[in-house]
């Protein structure tokens, strides 16, 4: 699951670029230019996903990517670990 929300003005501010599901794990992902980084709620905001048990990641879209990736191997590892595949 994927969105990119845009609450023109009525949603939360600082809400990430993406919210995904990715292998039963809600994600929050803020895409950033080199060199910019994220503003204060949106630090926080990524903050209140990790407390809530979710991932959350920023960074340009190769550094993203790769983070998302390493984690999605390392989880499927676990998964099948406990499924006993």
């Amino acid at each position: 699951y994927n969105v990119k929300p845009a609450s023109y003005g009525f949603g939360a501010s600082g809400t990430s670029d993406r919210l995904c599901c990715i292998l039963g794990t809600f994600w929050a992902i803020e895409v950033k230019r080199e060199g910019k980084l994220p503003t204060k709620l949106q630090a926080i905001r990524m903050n209140e996903v990790r407390a809530a048990g979710g991932q959350a990641t920023w960074g340009v879209a190769f550094k993203v990517k790769n983070e998302i990736e390493t984690w999605r191997r390392r989880r499927l590892k676990e998964l099948s670990q406990t499924w006993g595949r």
